[in-house]
């Protein structure tokens, strides 16, 4: 009799592991059934494709300028910082600028102030997105006006 339990016991705890191994196998496919089977990895979790890319400038323009301040504006395919550099050569000894103080957005504006009137200005707009890929465009230029002189005829 008491061989007859034993053998009954045993047969409950085998029924009972393979229900609980059974259980376990489908919470295992219901998890698994997340994960998209085009980006899985070794190991089952997503792929991470990491970002070499920098950000692409365009639309790049110079606006109101007057005879000591202008206007730069420029956009970019993705959310990036933006900086500009400037000076009356191309070394931009003048300085940098940056777009909304550390705000990463997909257009770029930045006013140039204190500028001499009649002078030409070299600049270049550097954008980094949030990877820290940088893009750099230089070469560009433009000239501040001079004052308007109003002649009065003196007869």
């Amino acid at each position: 009799m008491r061989k007859l339990m034993l053998i009954i016991f045993i047969l409950s705890l085998s029924i009972f592991s393979v229900q609980n191994s059974k259980s376990a196998e489908e919470s295992q496919v219901n998890v698994d059934a997340y994960v998209d089977a085009e980006t899985s990895g070794i190991g089952g979790g997503a792929s991470f494709v990491p970002d070499n890319t920098p950000p692409v400038v365009y639309d790049i323009s110079v606006s109101e300028v007057t005879t000591n301040s202008a206007i730069v504006s420029w956009k970019t395919n993705e959310n990036s910082s933006a900086y500009l550099y400037y000076g009356k050569t191309f070394s931009y000894e003048m300085g940098v600028l940056q777009d909304h103080q550390e705000s990463i957005t997909f257009f770029h504006e930045i006013e140039i102030n204190g500028l001499a009137e009649g002078t030409k200005y070299y600049f270049q707009l550097r954008s980094s997105d949030s990877a820290g890929n940088q893009s750099i465009k230089d070469g560009y230029e433009f000239e501040t006006l001079s004052e308007i002189q109003i002649i009065s005829d003196v007869s």
